[in-house]
């Protein structure tokens, strides 16, 4: 299921209200011009009877303003959509109605009650500096009403959710003092976060950073996804060899690549920043060897590789993510702070237990001395709830997070959303092509099938070389990882499958 961006009343609501600070002085020059015809009708009606000129101006007047407002109300404002009437006010009106208390404190007119209440100078703060969360097209009112939505479709959508929304206080601690509870609270909090759960208003209230890199910019520069014509189709698109031309390919040369990138509508991508991966492998020999690969900005890429083995190579391709991906999930990323939520695992022999984690030092039903700070591991905040097992656990128990499910019923279109589904379910998407190429000795009187290894050992090596590597800087061959730049003896598909296994 998914939530519109916007509907009618969302659209127009706004503007209503804006008007209605205006219609007195708009009736008043109506009533001027035409009251003396609107009376005279009245009058034979017998709706009116004998009234001083400015009586009956101001009586037509406060009809008049009172009707506006009526259908207004009626039409185009749904109250149930504002559960926070303050954030009405704050976001609705180009001029919120405020009065500052102190330099860190407002208040806010509450339009339904005439009361006030006091909210954090934030919120006024994202209004006057961005009229939109930064190119985001969202607005701290908006994001609270989407979030109202998102939580309000979990509820009607999963039973399950329901439950959650009404205890929310109850999922993020474990409901044990004792004992090995680390799956159960994973479980509970999982479903929360399904539900929306995790995004409470002291993380939401927060403005995003003011600093955008280049490539978020670029991104977050394109439309909302409406249409999944709109991506790029690997089933449309093309991978050519650019050279060499003469087409012989020789033991230790490089060959180039082009990939043309085409749209649902067989239409030429005019935009770069999808993510292209193009690789070459020799599946009898158990060798592979990926490519560098260029972005052109234009919807086409130069891949560019070496050809470290001789014999029979096919060429892949394939769109691993595509441009409108990256856009919804940097927008996932600044509106909802973040595009993924997590706990953090405590383990001793004795129990276990998960909390929630995040990079912000603010967690649900978590005051500041409950969190544990790990900012110092490795320069990076990460806080996590301390666990309630205080005998058995404590902050020097954590071993691990957790990657809790991305909530199921964020505001997104519905090509979004099934953007989303695809990348988890149907990557990558393969560039079909038909390249097999022959790779020959470069010298026939050296038979050579594989580049010798470098001189230098690669625990010589500087570490800071490795900054700067590349894709193709190094290969399998038969099964075994050859780097291009160093010598690294003993190290198979099995030992770096062992090496990294329990890293995620």
């Amino acid at each position: 299921m998914s939530l519109s961006r916007g509907r009618t009343d969302s659209i127009f609501g706004p503007v209503i209200l804006k008007l209605l600070f205006k219609l007195p002085v708009a009736c008043y020059y109506v009533i001027v011009l035409g009251s003396d015809n609107i009376v005279k009708s009245l009058q034979k009606m017998k709706l009116v009877r004998n009234m001083l000129p400015w009586r009956r101006n101001l009586f037509l007047a406060f009809v008049v303003l009172t009707l506006l407002m009526t259908l207004a109300a009626l039409r185009y404002i749904n109250i149930a959509d504002f559960r926070n009437p303050s954030l009405v006010c704050l976001t609705v009106l180009n001029q919120p109605l405020l009065y500052k208390e102190s330099i860190n404190t407002y208040h806010i007119q509450n339009i339904n009650k005439g009361a006030t209440k006091k909210i954090d100078k934030t919120w006024v703060e994202v209004d006057k500096t961005w009229p939109s969360l930064q190119s985001t097209s969202i607005t701290p009112g908006e994001l609270q009403e989407k979030y109202n939505r998102c939580k309000s479709v979990s509820v009607r959508v999963n039973s399950e959710c329901k439950s959650v929304h009404s205890n929310v206080s109850s999922v993020w601690k474990s409901h044990s003092k004792s004992a090995k509870t680390k799956v159960d609270d994973f479980n509970r909090m999982n479903l929360a976060s399904s539900c929306c759960a995790y995004f409470y208003e002291e993380l939401m209230r927060p403005a995003p950073s003011a600093d955008l890199f280049s490539w978020e910019k670029d991104y977050l520069s394109s439309p909302y996804l409406q249409n999944l014509e709109d991506i790029a189709w690997a089933n449309h698109s093309t991978i050519s060899i650019e050279s060499p031309k003469d087409g012989v390919y020789s033991l230790g040369s490089r060959i180039k690549f082009n990939i043309v990138l085409f749209n649902g509508r067989k239409e030429h991508r005019t935009l770069g920043g999808d993510k292209i991966e193009v690789w070459l492998v020799s599946k009898d020999l158990k060798s592979a060897i990926a490519a560098d690969v260029t972005d052109n900005s234009d919807g086409t890429y130069t891949a560019v590789t070496l050809l470290p083995w001789s014999g029979s190579v096919k060429v892949n391709a394939a769109i691993a993510h595509h441009r409108e991906l990256f856009r919804t999930m940097c927008y996932i990323q600044r509106v909802f702070k973040t595009t993924h939520s997590f706990v953090g695992n405590f383990i001793s022999g004795t129990a276990s237990e998960a909390t929630p984690c995040s990079p912000f030092p603010s967690l649900p039903e978590y005051s500041q001395d409950e969190m544990c700070n790990f900012t110092d591991i490795n320069g990076f905040p990460w806080f996590c709830g301390h666990p309630v097992k205080r005998d058995y656990l404590n902050c020097s128990h954590f071993v691990s997070v957790t990657k809790l499910n991305l909530p199921s019923y964020l505001p997104l279109t519905e090509a979004e959303e099934k953007l989303l589904n695809m990348t988890e379910t149907q990557r990558p998407f393969l560039i079909p092509n038909n390249i097999t190429i022959k790779v020959v000795p470069a010298d026939a009187s050296n038979a050579a099938k594989v580049l010798p290894p470098p001189q230098e050992k690669c625990n010589q090596q500087s570490l800071a070389m490795t900054f700067e590597e590349r894709n193709s800087d190094g290969f399998f061959y038969k099964g075994k990882w050859r780097p291009l730049n160093c010598e690294l003896s003993n190290v198979d598909l099995e030992f770096l499958l062992k090496c990294l296994s329990n890293t995620m």
